[in-house]
């Protein structure tokens, strides 16, 4: 029910006293007035509690039993000086002052002074802050800065800024290090000081790139030693700037290029070297096939000469003899060519191009195959669409190896099938699958070496050369050739290609 305007009670009147007490007490700060001799007149509930002392227990207490024993002489003097000069300050500027609580623990804090009057006694107002945990956030900002800073000094790259012009703001030891300069000789100086002349007009340019893109990576720079020996490094940059846009400085990381550039400087005569022995190489087996085939031919022309010449009276064991003679020479040419293309896969120059037709590819294999045995009858299933990016000719010569491989495995079958194509999971894997002899897969870590053969000789022709063959294409590629088998259930060979061009 609402009270009428002439029957709701008057407000409690408060005195400026009572105010002045209430606003004593509920301060969040230690308050204590202190007379001029050093005695504590008034102190709230809060500076007890900061000090330790129990209700009322400081009041008449002297105000240096607050501090610790070693500053209490000296703060008598101050608190003299200070009574005959009043006015609101902090107290002992510039100082990190220290109070004791009553158990004898010493605590950080901060205090305000401002004189009053009361009636005739001059006092003094001290207003008490806590600030441990100040202090304590101070000393862990402090650490972390101090942690950075060596960080920064002794990270095992270089750091520096450079202003708009070029000139050394900041620089840390590890590259002051390497320059073997004092900071003093450094800062302040133009970097283009302390570079080779190579790099000085390079970097003259990137500079003036870098202000306007805001980042650079990768530049390879020279640093010059004090004794003029050069150090070669790799830098890396972004811009910082002010609120309008404008380049202010660059914060560059610098990072030694020796190791890297020995390297790259060995890799590359390597390849020259290896260029070198490849077209040696490639120059002695050209010569030693046609020297070897010359011989060859000889060989089964004369043998070939003397059946003919021999007719219908050469003994059975005779033409035996000189028919595997013949074969002999047969099967070393056929080494010699294996040999050659498995050469060639090595040495020959890798030409890639996109988009390679591997369906038209295999349908090119099989339709010699085929022609080549008119009486096979084998049904070949290619997948239409397969295409990837590498160099023709090698994956052809991958593809007549890996289905010719099926073929002829699958000859001791009537209707024999061979499958091409390719599943997708997280990368394309390609695949030739037939229904064959198979082989054992304790056996697979001989499949890709040259002149392994996993069968007999009498069972399946062929020289072992052709796997290792594919799979020094398939590695020229970027790529990865394996096989799943089973004895006298097929084998399914497959192989993975590099998704771009190189």
């Amino acid at each position: 029910m609402a009270f009428s305007p002439a029957l709701q009670p008057p407000p409690t009147a408060v005195s400026q006293e009572g105010l002045f007490q209430a606003l004593f007490d509920a301060s969040p700060d230690g308050i204590l007035t202190v007379a001029d001799d050093g005695r504590i007149v008034l102190a709230n509930q809060r500076a007890e509690d900061l000090f330790g002392y129990e209700r009322g227990a400081l009041r008449g207490a002297r105000v240096e039993s607050l501090m610790p024993a070693r500053f209490r002489a000296g703060h008598t003097h101050l608190r003299e000086s200070y009574t005959k000069s009043p006015r609101p300050r902090p107290m002992g500027t510039g100082l990190k002052l220290v109070g004791t609580r009553q158990d004898g623990t010493e605590f950080p804090l901060e205090i305000t002074l401002s004189p009053m009057v009361r009636g005739a006694e001059a006092l003094t107002i001290a207003i008490v802050r806590d600030v441990t945990e100040r202090r304590e956030a101070e000393r862990a900002i402090e650490m972390a800065h101090k942690e950075i800073e060596d960080l920064y000094d002794h990270a095992p790259c270089g750091y520096h800024s450079l202003d708009g012009e070029g000139r050394f703001l900041r620089i840390n030891e590890t590259e002051l290090r390497w320059l073997d300069r004092a900071r003093e000789e450094v800062i302040g100086a133009s970097f283009v000081e302390h570079i080779s002349e190579a790099s000085r007009h390079f970097f003259a340019e990137a500079f003036a790139r870098f202000k306007q893109a805001g980042s650079i990576e990768g530049l390879e720079m020279e640093l010059v030693r004090r004794d003029g020996t050069v150090f070669p490094v790799l830098i890396s940059a972004t811009a910082i700037r002010d609120a309008t846009g404008t380049f202010v400085s660059s914060r560059s990381t610098v990072v030694d290029d020796t190791d890297r550039r020995r390297i790259m400087g060995a890799l590359r005569r390597a390849n020259e070297e290896l260029e070198t022995a490849n077209k040696e190489l490639e120059t002695f087996s050209y010569s030693v096939a046609h020297d070897l085939r010359a011989p060859l031919r000889a060989v089964d022309g004369f043998t070939l000469i003397a059946l003919e010449d021999l007719g219908e009276d050469v003994p059975a064991d005779v033409k035996g003899n000189l028919e595997r003679v013949r074969d002999a020479a047969r099967r070393m040419g056929e080494l010699i060519d294996d040999l050659l293309m498995l050469s060639r896969t090595t040495t020959t120059e890798l030409r890639q191009q996109p988009n390679v037709d591997l369906s038209a590819l295999a349908s090119s294999v099989v339709k010699r195959l085929r022609e080549a045995d008119t009486a096979r009858k084998v049904e070949v299933t290619i997948e239409p669409g397969l295409s990837t990016c590498g160099d023709p000719k090698l994956l052809l010569i991958l593809l007549e190896n890996l289905i010719g491989n099926a073929w002829k495995f699958t000859s001791k079958k009537p209707l024999a099938h061979i499958e091409v194509g390719a599943e997708q999971g997280d990368e394309i894997r390609y695949f030739v699958r037939d229904d064959g002899a198979g082989f054992d897969m304790s056996l697979a870590s001989k499949l890709f070496q040259p002149f392994q053969r996993l069968h007999a000789r009498g069972q399946f022709e062929g020289t072992g050369i052709g796997l290792a063959t594919a799979a020094r294409v398939v590695r020229r590629h970027g790529g990865r050739l394996w096989a799943d088998a089973a004895e006298g259930r097929g084998a399914t060979f497959y192989f993975t290609l590099a998704s771009t061009c190189r």
